[in-house]
């Protein structure tokens, strides 16, 4: 509930801002720009809705089994402390990197979004000037980027995930 009505409220002050924008700042952006916008803030509700539910659970999974440890034994204790502290510093050390695939895969779903647009909305003049593959091959060519994109990602989340594990379980 409260995810979505931040959604909206996000969305509505976007729409109010971007409506008291000049004239000039639409002939320089893309709609495609415009709308990967609007959809990412479905990403921001997921962080609110999910992301931090998760961050929360884990904190007081950690918060409480810290506590049950210290009580039983001090040395297995610090053990689990050391291991938790490295686990979130090599989860850590990917926001960067993280942060940069996601700003460069903004932008390629930007184009795509215009490149679709372009298409959709060009159709008359498209086949009128015979250039359906020519658009066509535009937007695979994005496609492939995305696809490039989609698999840095994942692999970055791979090497993320998998260290985490192994230091999970040398913890364990």
């Amino acid at each position: 509930h409260i995810s979505t009505r931040i959604n909206i409220s996000l969305i509505s002050d976007f729409l109010a801002k971007l409506l008291k924008l000049p004239i000039s700042f639409f002939a320089t952006k893309s709609i495609g720009d415009l709308i990967q916008r609007v959809s990412d803030h479905q990403r921001i509700e997921n962080f609110f809705s999910v992301t931090t539910f998760n961050m929360i659970f884990s904190f007081l999974s950690i918060l409480i089994y810290g506590i049950v440890l210290f009580y039983y034994s001090v040395n297995i204790f610090i053990v689990f402390m050391i291991g938790s502290f490295l686990s979130l510093a090599w989860i850590l050390m990917f926001v960067k990197k993280r942060g940069y695939i996601d700003y460069k895969k903004f932008n390629q779903m930007s184009e795509n979004q215009n490149k679709l647009y372009q298409i959709i909305f060009g159709m008359q003049e498209l086949k009128l000037n015979n250039a359906e593959n020519d658009k066509r091959w535009e937007w695979e060519k994005t496609q492939m980027n995305l696809f490039g994109l989609s698999k840095s990602s994942l692999t970055l989340s791979q090497y993320q995930q998998g260290g985490s594990f192994i230091i999970n379980q040398i913890k364990n």
